[in-house]
């Protein structure tokens, strides 16, 4: 065991390494980018078959809290995992009230007949529409929202114990939190059987410190529906979890994170992560910081923590097109930077760290050479 620690420590070290010789070599002798602000929208307008003038997420919900929870099951084409996961809310133990909204998205399997099964169960509420992808699905049932508090569940996932809810519950009602983030666990399965694949468990509990403390995933987490009250998930784009960290957390007064067991995760090996590389639907990823950093905006959410959250979603971003052409990626970094300095030049950097002021100079002076470095290597620095 000792022996298999320290391999690993040695491997992560020799990894580290490679990555600070690479960053070292890309500043000093990689180039410059030399496109336009023009330029590089037109190479993105000619890669994209919509504009990102199409996408919003600003609505106007319905907020009737008839009930303390509300959890929301998308359900596309989920035949065999939909029962497992809305069984494991029903049989939760709780003095808490909540309604299931499952929404089956067009559904082409038995999903809809697993649904119909349901009929006659106050607590589960099933709506049936065309499909319009996963934010369309998340969005139907946003549209009336029924909890205090809402919860959302992804069909192939489910509530590990019986005592999530009430443990979660329990802790945003203590403290009159907007956001309350458990722990998960994530797993796959193998002949059958549930094979837990590693824990997902916060450092500390307690008052949220930094935004950066939370999980990006919409799941594992209750929100005060009052969030949710003019914000949707974009329609039609990849990466709308986005909006999560870069929208709910901002606006959020009162964040609190637990190592309660709340949450059970599916790594799903067909997920967007796995199967997308080479689809130019990729730079969505762009588009949707394009279109959260406007609402931060809108809603003077622009300080030093969403700073932050934007220097790291640059990275992320980064490593989700590096499968795409050299020049769709050349395109982005320098529209990022035309995005940085619009609306971020003016932040404070007092709470970031040695890597993310470097890049904050990179954008602000311009040197694509130095910014391509830095994210090329970001999570190794």
């Amino acid at each position: 065991m000792n022996f298999n620690r320290y391999i690993k420590d040695f491997a992560k070290k020799c990894l580290s390494l490679f990555y600070k010789i690479k960053y070292f070599c890309l500043k000093h002798f990689g180039r410059e980018i030399n496109l336009t602000n023009l330029d590089s929208q037109k190479i993105i307008d000619d890669n994209c078959d919509y504009s990102q003038e199409n996408f919003s997420i600003q609505t106007e919900n319905i907020i009737k809290e008839k009930f303390d929870l509300m959890v929301v099951i998308p359900a596309y084409n989920c035949e065999k995992t939909i029962k497992k996961c809305i069984d494991s809310v029903l049989c939760q133990t709780t003095t808490y009230t909540y309604q299931i909204v499952v929404v089956d998205d067009g559904s082409t399997d038995n999903t809809a007949d697993i649904l119909k099964n349901y009929d006659g169960n106050e607590k589960v509420k099933v709506i049936f529409q065309e499909n319009q992808g996963l934010s369309g699905a998340r969005n139907s049932a946003l549209k009336l929202i029924t909890g205090r508090y809402t919860f959302f569940l992804d069909s192939d996932d489910y509530l590990p114990t019986k005592n999530a809810i009430q443990k979660i519950l329990d802790t945003g009602y203590k403290n009159d939190a907007d956001i309350v983030e458990g722990a998960a666990y994530s797993f796959y399965y193998e002949n059958g059987s549930v094979k837990k694949n590693r824990n997902m468990l916060h450092s500390y509990e307690g008052n949220v410190k930094s935004l950066s403390d939370m999980m990006g995933y919409p799941w594992g987490k209750i929100y005060k529906s009052e969030l949710f009250r003019n914000v949707k998930f974009p329609d039609h784009l990849w990466f709308e979890d986005t909006i999560i960290s870069m929208i709910l957390y901002p606006k959020a007064k009162k964040k609190i994170i637990t190592n309660d067991l709340v949450y059970a995760y599916q790594v799903n090996a067909n997920g967007i992560t796995h199967s997308s590389a080479g689809q130019r639907k990729l730079i969505d990823t762009y588009f949707i910081t394009a279109l959260c950093v406007k609402e931060e905006k809108n809603l003077s959410l622009i300080n030093q923590e969403t700073q932050k959250l934007f220097l790291n979603q640059l990275a992320m971003n980064y490593f989700r097109l590096k499968s795409l052409s050299h020049c769709i990626n050349k395109a982005v970094v320098v529209l990022s930077i035309q995005l940085y300095r619009k609306n971020f030049s003016h932040v404070a950097s007092d709470i970031l760290n040695y890597k993310e002021r470097s890049l904050v100079k990179a954008l602000n002076t311009q040197k694509t050479k130095d910014i391509r470095a830095l994210l090329e290597c970001w999570y190794y620095l």
